[in-house]
């Protein structure tokens, strides 16, 4: 497996991001730089060091009554399913998840894999709000 990772640079001030994620605006869709709030855009990308993998139980939650209303997805993890694996382990991490998703089948059930992030205990972490 041959995960990677994207890097990003600030296109408006030169802000050094590094492995450091991009912001995504949805209202104009680009990338903007976390630090000054600028242009921002891939740079490469950079193996993935590490994964953590979980299963997520999902529902779907009421947003609210704009535009005759809607709906976003929400998930709890199950805690006994979170395992964090190093690049070392990419094989035992592949067998893992199809382990995990023949134990864990159904259209109520979510499986993530995170790429150098720790697995979640629920989503979304914030809110949503219409816009």
């Amino acid at each position: 497996m041959d995960a990677m990772l994207d890097t990003f640079v600030c296109d408006a001030q030169g802000c050094y991001l590094g492995d450091r994620a991009a912001d995504y605006d949805e209202d104009s869709e680009t990338l903007k730089c976390p630090r000054c709030g600028g242009a921002a855009s891939v740079s490469g990308e950079r193996p993935t060091k590490w994964a953590s993998v979980a299963v997520y139980e999902t529902y779907s939650q009421y947003g609210g009554p704009e535009e005759g209303g809607w709906w976003y997805d929400c998930g709890r993890v199950i805690p006994e399913t979170i395992r964090s694996y190093t690049d070392q382990d990419w094989k035992e991490m592949e067998d893992y998840i199809l382990l995990l998703r023949s134990r864990y089948p159904g259209p109520d059930i979510s499986l993530r894999v995170l790429q150098e992030q720790a697995a979640v205990q629920s989503f979304p972490t914030t809110t949503p709000r219409y816009s």
